[in-house]
């Protein structure tokens, strides 16, 4: 579904990606694990056409995404739920949602979407008036999923979605990831728990300073003894 193929990345002068290649197939859960600063955030950044790479390639289904703009990228069925959150704090949860869906495809099935979301997040069905800068840290990350689900991706790339929660939480949001791979949608996680993105994905890729380290299935990383002293703490 998607391919990255050797792609150079750089910040001014600085290049933070160095000749980094992965791939996802339809259906997979695709973890990237690293350190801060390692080039997580910047591979997603890429994908989403915010950042362009100076050098390489990525294509989704066959799309050069190297020749589309950032707001055309999304109609390929492309969303980025950011890290930390990046929700309207002004506006209600239902005006956070129907932002989701503003083109093509989703504008038109806007309320078919809005009911699978309230269906995977009831909470946010019983708050729906409220304004999302009033909700607490875990409902706010359940508001960003529902916001990226609005818009009917093929391919979903959640970047940290369980930075700043409480183990109860981040359980729970790994539980709705879950949910939503087995609802037909690919996902690209970028997370700093490793332990808990190895449970769930099927394969995953270790970045350090901006190339990959280490590369497997999840079972195979969470055996790997490198990423067992560097990331899970055993």
């Amino acid at each position: 579904m998607l391919r990255v193929e050797e792609i150079e990345v750089f910040y001014g002068d600085v290049q933070v990606i160095w000749g980094i290649s992965l791939w996802v197939g339809k259906g997979e859960i695709i973890a990237l694990l690293g350190a801060n600063g390692a080039g997580k955030s910047t591979i997603i950044k890429s994908i989403s056409g915010i950042v362009r790479p100076k050098k390489g390639g990525i294509w989704f289904e066959n799309e050069n995404l190297l020749d589309a703009p950032a707001h055309k990228i999304i109609t390929y069925g492309i969303v980025q739920v950011p890290e930390g959150r990046r929700l309207f704090p002004q506006m209600t949860v239902e005006e956070n949602l129907i932002v989701g869906a503003m083109h093509g495809e989703a504008k038109l099935k806007r309320r078919e979407a809005l009911e699978r979301v309230y269906s995977i997040f009831p909470r946010l069905k019983e708050r729906k008036k409220q304004l999302a800068g009033t909700l607490s840290g875990g409902e706010q990350q359940m508001l960003a999923l529902g916001r990226g689900l609005m818009s009917m991706p093929k391919l979903m790339m959640l970047d940290e979605p369980s930075l700043g929660l409480a183990p109860i939480v981040v359980r729970s949001i790994f539980e709705v990831i879950r949910q939503i791979n087995g609802d037909g949608v690919t996902l690209f996680l970028v997370e700093q728990n490793a332990k808990q993105a190895l449970q769930v994905c099927s394969r995953a890729y270790v970045l350090e300073n901006g190339k990959v380290a280490v590369q497997g299935t999840g079972k195979e990383l969470l055996d790997n003894p490198y990423v067992k002293e560097a990331y899970l703490g055993i």
